[in-house]
């Protein structure tokens, strides 16, 4: 499989602790079963992860010691998980654009 990559990517982070959300422009690489997911908050930040079949996601980032999931059904041109960051909770949606 190829590699696809959306560099202008628009992700959508909404915390389970607030009203607001954040809107950060992001990189999406998907090359075979590998993932990443690169934004900057602060600083570079990077999910990475495994496909675990049928566009599930399990990723991780060392930077912000978070854990996520993100689902893809075939074709679409967004993304959705879950994700934890030391005990922060909420979602997000990820816009694939190129």
């Amino acid at each position: 499989m190829k590699e696809m990559r959306w560099k202008n990517s628009k992700m959508t982070l909404v915390y389970y602790s607030q009203e607001n959300s954040n809107v950060l422009p992001c990189d999406v690489r998907i090359d075979g079963e590998e993932i990443v997911v690169q934004y900057d908050s602060d600083g570079p930040v990077l999910y990475i992860g495994k496909d675990l079949g049928y566009g599930h996601y399990l990723v991780e980032s060392f930077e912000e010691k978070g854990k996520a999931s993100l689902h893809r059904a075939p074709n679409s041109q967004f993304m959705e998980g879950f994700w934890i960051e030391d005990g922060i909770r909420g979602m997000w949606r990820i816009e694939l654009l190129e």
